[in-house]
């Protein structure tokens, strides 16, 4: 690669950039040039990442697009804000030795570097949503940051043992979440769903409080590991971390218990109001059939098939949610509240620490340009809430293709279904994170899907030509965002030691 982009003489252009000249502290520029990479990064997090969270639960009716943004509005941005740590890696997952960029000359090279990895980064996921593809954003930074690594001091500056485990993650992190989920939705459908609709509905109310516990048991540790790094809690000791996840859960087991009885009562006067209008209904029609109103009813009957038409199609081109929830079973309705939290609860944990892969780079380039770079570094409060409004703006504006091909392309989803693919998905993610296995959010949330699906109609109920797409584009995300960053790089490189933008 180096070759490649530097002619024969790879040897002495690797020794050109030891000895760059200028000041690295007059690259304001780049420094502005990569806060906005740093947006257009943490917006592609949203159009691509943070719609994985949201995915099941939107395709199976729980909640609507709007919904979903309104929650991740408030969630993501909490998480980012609160939970995002304020102390990042400046280097994502340390794949590059810090020490063999010591120096002004190392300083340039970093701002210049880490600004082109933002840009290849971003810019890739921007075309992997356009395309309904769910990437791996930790996966799109780490490829630039590998090439970054390898253009400018060599391939021994790169941690090659992490990158084996990236691509182990490709496999694991799929087959785990895939088996988990399999397990809960098969248990749930034999030995609740298929029961029939009034005893389904009887068995979920029952179930209900031991469902609560352990989704908010598995929530709350979720949150302790994976998304609440920045306040330190994923330091807390084990057993303390699960005395008190125990302690909520139990309290929000209690709480489902009225909340549940509430549902039923609501739900059961909500049929009770159905049935009685459909007999009214019917007796209307079936009354005066030749009276001078027929004539009138017959014109009202015309126009609202028209109506009934034109709203089917408006809602088909925006969001047909809604028609999924009016015509949804009464047990499938029980099952939307645990969606709501569980989608709820990624979508804070997600915020506080996916965040951190448009943050890191940007890190870099800020300590880069105020001095020397170490691991980690402090990070300003403002590039937290930049960052938290492009992930916001990200899943409002562009996320619903990537939602479309996890929640509906790859198998039709229901809350049940969601409910299962979700819990598992966060499962397999806390107990990875827990013992250290590298695994990928994105990557797990498909394979929990897939797991779920299968218990349906076996593999063949899935869609393989989506889930091809799926699979090449995890494999392909780190040469292109690589070779992206590596030509940006070598583009913008000679501009900053030349002629240095103040």
């Amino acid at each position: 690669m180096i070759d490649f982009l530097f002619g024969e003489g790879s040897a002495d252009a690797r020794q050109l950039t030891n000895n760059l000249g200028g000041d690295p502290s007059e690259l304001v520029g780049f420094v502005v040039f990569g806060g906005l990479c740093m947006f257009y990064m943490a917006w592609g997090i949203g159009a691509n990442d943070c719609a994985n969270n949201f995915a099941t639960t939107w395709a199976s009716g729980a909640l609507t697009l709007k919904q979903c943004v309104l929650i991740a509005g408030v969630c993501e941005f909490c998480g980012a804000i609160f939970l995002g740590s304020n102390v990042t890696k400046t280097f994502r997952k340390g794949m590059v030795d810090i020490k063999m960029f010591d120096g002004e000359d190392g300083r340039t090279l970093i701002v210049v570097g880490m600004t082109a990895v933002l840009f290849s980064a971003a810019s890739w996921l921007l075309l992997a949503s356009t395309f309904g593809l769910p990437v791996s954003t930790t996966h799109s930074a780490v490829g630039g940051v590998i090439a970054f690594g390898v253009i400018s001091k060599g391939y021994s500056c790169v941690m090659w043992d992490k990158v084996g485990m990236i691509v182990a993650s490709w496999f694991i992190s799929p087959v785990l979440s895939g088996v988990f989920s399999f397990c809960v939705f098969y248990a749930l459908k034999h030995n609740v769903l298929s029961a029939g609709t009034q005893r389904s509905f009887d068995l979920t109310l029952k179930v209900a409080p031991a469902i609560t516990f352990i989704m908010m048991f598995v929530i709350v540790l979720f949150v302790f590991y994976k998304g609440a790094k920045g306040i330190g809690l994923n330091k807390t000791d084990p057993g303390v971390a699960v005395g008190i996840a125990f302690g909520i859960a139990a309290v929000f087991a209690g709480m489902s218990i009225p909340v549940a009885k509430n549902i039923k009562e609501k739900l059961d006067r909500q049929e009770a109001e159905n049935q009685l209008n459909n007999v009214e209904g019917g007796a209307a029609d079936n009354s005066a059939p030749g009276n001078s109103g027929d004539s009138a009813n017959n014109n009202n009957d015309i126009e609202l098939k028209i109506d009934s038409k034109t709203k089917e199609e408006e809602t088909s081109n925006t969001d047909s949610q809604e028609l999924k929830q009016a015509t949804m079973s009464k047990t499938e309705r029980l099952w939307c509240g645990f969606c709501w939290v569980t989608a709820s609860f990624q979508a804070l944990a997600h915020g506080g620490n996916d965040v951190a892969n448009s943050v890191g780079p940007y890190a870099a380039v800020i300590a880069a340009h105020e001095g020397d770079v170490s691991k980690k570094a402090d990070v300003p409060f403002w590039v937290f809430v930049v960052a938290g409004v492009g992930i916001i703006a990200g899943l409002a504006m562009y996320s619903k293709n990537v939602m479309t091909t996890i929640g509906k392309d790859v198998t039709q989803m229901q809350p049940s279904k969601a409910f299962s693919a979700e819990l598992s998905a966060t499962t397999v993610i806390l107990i990875a994170t827990a013992i250290g296995i590298p695994i990928s959010t994105t990557h797990a949330s498909v394979g929990a899907v897939i797991g779920s699906g299968v218990v349906d109609d076996g593999f063949k109920g899935l869609n393989w030509k989506t889930l091809g797409k799926v699979f090449t584009s995890w494999v392909v995300t780190l040469p292109i965002v690589g070779i992206g960053a590596a030509g940006l790089y070598g583009f913008m490189l000679p501009i900053a030691v030349e002629t240095p933008i103040v």
